[in-house]
């Protein structure tokens, strides 16, 4: 023995308690008397020996994991000390830490305790395992106190663990005082009389929330109320709104028998079970009078029952549902027509008989052959419809196209004259009115085909980025000057939160504003025209734009308001009428419903008009850039570029010619497709400027025969059509054409793309000439001419 042991030994030997030091592998390193007769052995006999000689495995395993870490706090170990060939004791061995510092030892306390004893302590180690592993909550409560529960009790009312609990008054558990005393008076008398409280309460979590639970509970001691009171409780939250839900769906399931207006009826083995009162009014039953009759009362003959369970039995077996129409038979004996549905209960035990839903079809039956004799008709008139506005389709296209032919000569060599340098006031004016005589005529055109198109249902919209207030801006400069030019007043102060940009179609939008603004204009005297414009938020990414136009004109009678958006109705006096179709605003208010919105008038004679509308619009999130200004091209920088011209009107081609000669351009020409073909092989032009509509061979055909030449592959071509729809412009562009301009030709937008496409740099007036121009823009803004008006107007509608 070294001289550690020798002072352990010498220490405990001194001490009446049983104990002992081992190492931390279990080895006994000293023990005194006590311990010693505990094991069963003499003090030196112990030294040396290992606890897993001592102990039965389990215990030792346990010893082991304390004696590993020693200043931990652990529960006693309850087992039987000794060899295992000899007496073992019933003991409590307690791990007490480290022996001495610096030393591995460690203290080890025993306890004798007597077989009854260990039983008891065994039986209630595992009590307690129950208690804790249980998966219902348990809680024991003495004089209306916690004493203990565990955790599955704390998990239900929503606590982190049970020593939460522990102390706390039982009323936390209940979500009102009333309910607990409720509780108290329901399950006392039972308690004391040693019966069980058996009920179903609602509860209170931790955090307020409701929880229903099953409650069980017992009194420990009937005879002495203050041993307590054992509670047993089970979430059954879940089952309860199962159960709710299922009782409402019940509730729901006699409403619909009762209120349905269909027949309904359960049947099981051929016979009638239960019917709503609805069968019972198609079938002429009195109250449950056919309720276990055999189903084939329900049916004309025992063959016609036969054969339709021959059809149906098979996909009723399968879980399919039946269909059927047929005749059934009253209890009078009459015959009707039914539509007749079937449904087994339950497709794994078709036994539990079928549900069929009966409804009456006999007023469908006599309608159905009328309704057959009206489509015919219907579609015969139909086809003639179709036949008729196919017509009129293929004449308003045909008449806007032999229209707009002439149009494009008048408008074109217009603004080639007005180009001149030279020009007296009087040649200008004349030009001016040969140009908005032109603008006149191509708005009534481009209106009638606007109303074609709205009553072929045909109307289309095209959104893009629209610049909101430079947009607002140049109309209320141009209307503006047209009211000063009046001598009346235009108001228009756009409020500081409209948004940059918003998604719209700029050319309808525009038709429609300038429609209302005109007619403002154009039936005020004296006064003011406002135009206000409101914007609102309309959630993510939308805006809701008010425009309002009002005027102090002449107004309207109530009695004239109804036929305000007629086609081709005017309601003002004759004089005022001059120079409109009554077209406008029954093609504005169609082209703001297709928009999502409608126009709405207010007005009083003598006192003057409101016209409003609200449109809900996506806000853009990059705001367009703003159009350059404008400036006289006199020719451009470079080498001349060749250009040829394939249009089957000598005067339209003469007119291209003319324009683009002035700017030094090389031009070429053909009067048809296979010509034009023919000319750019022979020719190899910079740029082509094809028309669609052509004999011989159409400028879309010959657009695509160009595009499969490799030669012609990238050279530029400007489709120049009288078709203005989008239509033409789409089958243009998938012809292969790389832009598209409408006639009458606006020669500024015809130079913008070839431009764009030739990569051309323009020459322009000379300085004198600009700083001519500056100066007139400085001086007192005068109206624009009445052709620019009018095709600002008449751009809406292209």
């Amino acid at each position: 023995m070294n001289s550690g042991e020798s002072f352990f030994s010498r220490i405990l030997a001194a001490l009446d308690s049983p104990l002992c030091v081992a190492d931390r592998s279990g080895v006994i390193r000293a023990s005194n008397a006590p311990f010693a007769l505990l094991a069963g052995h003499a003090p030196i006999a112990l030294q040396g020996l290992s606890f897993h000689t001592l102990l039965a495995a389990p215990d030792a395993a346990a010893l082991m994991g304390q004696l590993a870490q020693p200043e931990a706090a652990h529960p006693p170990i309850v087992c039987r000390l000794g060899a295992a060939d000899a007496a073992q004791r019933p003991v409590r061995m307690s791990v007490l830490g480290t022996a001495a510092p610096g030393d591995d030892g460690v203290l080890i306390g025993a306890a004798s305790i007597d077989d009854e004893a260990a039983r008891s302590h065994s039986t209630l180690l595992e009590l307690t395992a129950i208690l804790d592993n249980a998966a219902t909550g348990i809680v024991f409560t003495r004089d209306r106190i916690i004493q203990r529960c565990n955790q599955r009790l704390a998990e239900i009312f929503g606590y982190r663990s049970a020593t939460e609990l522990v102390g706390k008054p039982a009323i936390l558990l209940y979500p009102h005082a009333d309910t607990y005393e409720r509780v108290g008076r329901e399950a006392g008398p039972l308690l004391a009389a040693g019966k069980a409280f058996h009920s179903e309460w609602l509860f209170k979590r931790a955090d307020g929330t409701p929880v229903w639970c099953r409650v069980y509970g017992k009194a420990i001691d009937p005879s002495r109320t203050d041993h307590g009171t054992v509670w047993i409780l089970e979430d059954i939250s879940e089952a309860r709104r199962t159960e709710q839900a299922l009782h409402q769906m019940l509730r729901e399931m006699e409403a619909i028998m009762r209120n349905a207006p269909v027949g309904i009826v359960f049947t099981r083995e051929r016979r009638i079970g239960r019917y709503n009162p609805k069968l019972a009014t198609l079938f002429g039953f009195k109250g449950d009078e056919a309720v276990g009759l055999p189903a084939r009362v329900l049916y004309r003959t025992e063959e016609e029952y036969q054969r339709l369970g021959t059809v149906a039995a098979p996909l009723l077996s399968k879980g399919h549902p039946f269909q059927t129409e047929l005749f059934m038979r009253r209890r009078d004996g009459s015959d009707f027509w039914v539509n007749l549905i079937g449904y087994v209960q339950n497709a794994d035990d078709p036994v539990e008989g079928t549900i069929w839903i009966c409804e009456d079809r006999s007023a469908f039956k006599h309608a159905e052959e009328r309704l057959q004799q009206a489509n015919t008709e219907l579609v015969q008139a139909r086809d003639r419809a179709e036949v008729a506005n196919r017509a009129k389709s293929e004449f308003l296209a045909n008449m806007s196209h032999e229209l707009r032919t002439p149009l494009n000569a008048v408008l074109g060599y217009a603004q080639i004259l007005k180009r001149e340098p030279t020009l007296s006031d009087r040649q200008r004016l004349g030009l001016d009115t040969i140009e908005e005589s032109g603008q006149h005529l191509l708005g009534l055109i481009n209106d009638v085909l606007d109303l074609a198109r709205i009553e072929a249902g045909k109307l289309e919209l095209y959104p893009a980025i629209v610049a909101l207030p430079a947009f607002l801006r140049v109309m209320s400069d141009i209307v503006r000057i047209k009211a000063e030019q009046q001598d009346f007043l235009f108001v228009f102060d756009p409020p500081p939160d409209l948004p940059a940009a918003v998604i719209a179609d700029e050319k309808r939008l525009r038709q429609v504003l300038l429609n209302l603004l005109g007619n403002a204009i154009k039936f005020t005297d004296h006064g003011s025209v406002t135009l206000q414009v409101n914007a609102r938020s309309a959630g993510a990414g939308q805006v809701r734009l008010r425009f309002e136009v009002r005027d102090t004109g002449i107004g309207i009678d109530a009695q004239h308001l109804q036929r305000l958006f007629q086609p081709f109705e005017q309601v003002s006096d004759p004089v005022r009428r001059v120079g409109g179709t009554g077209l406008g605003l029954a093609i504005s208010r169609e082209l703001v419903r297709a928009m999502g919105g409608d126009i709405e008038v207010q007005s009083q004679p003598g006192v003057g008009s409101l016209f409003w509308f609200e449109l809900r619009l996506p806000l853009a999130e990059t705001e367009v850039a703003a159009a350059p200004r404008e400036r006289f091209v006199t020719g451009y920088h470079g080498p001349r570029k060749k250009v040829l011209i394939v249009d089957d009107t000598a005067a339209n081609r003469m007119l291209v010619v003319d324009f683009l000669t002035s700017l030094d351009f090389l031009m070429d020409e053909a009067a048809d497709g296979s010509a034009g073909l023919a000319q750019a092989r022979a020719t190899h032009p910079d740029l082509i400027l094809m028309d669609n509509v052509m004999p011989v061979m159409g400028g879309l055909e010959a657009t695509r025969l160009l595009r499969e030449s490799p030669e012609f592959k990238h050279v530029p071509i400007i489709a120049v059509s009288a078709s203005a729809s989008h239509a033409d412009r789409e089958r243009s562009l998938a012809a292969g054409v790389d832009a598209f301009v409408h006639k009458p030709i606006d020669f500024n937008e015809l130079l913008r793309h070839m431009a764009a496409l030739l990569q051309l740099t323009w020459t322009y007036r000379d300085d004198s000439d600009e700083r001519k121009e500056a100066a007139a823009a400085a001086l007192p803004m005068v109206a624009p001419a009445e052709a620019e008006m009018k095709r600002l107007r008449s751009s809406g509608a292209d």
